[in-house]
């Protein structure tokens, strides 16, 4: 997972799963939902506020990307 070490920031841990083979969904996977499971959080239910972050490219191709957000939403309500 993640933001578990002192490796740096998500983003950053993010490229280097990457860059050292994981495919980019696992990488990203590793900073969201499977980051969740292995914290003990449920999934997301329907009609419940969630947070979001959106970007201008897609951090499949490019998982630098996760440090420039466009959007940031937390439980329902853009924060940025």
């Amino acid at each position: 997972m993640t933001g578990t070490d002192v490796v740096g920031t998500i983003p950053r841990e993010v490229s280097l799963l990457a860059e050292l083979g994981l495919p980019p969904l696992t990488a990203l996977a590793a900073a969201s939902t499977a980051a969740r499971r292995y914290l003990g959080f449920p999934g997301l239910d329907d009609a419940e506020p969630v947070d979001l972050v959106s970007y201008d490219d897609d951090p499949r191709d490019d998982p630098t990307v996760l440090a420039r957000p466009v959007a940031v939403f937390v439980r329902g309500k853009r924060v940025r």
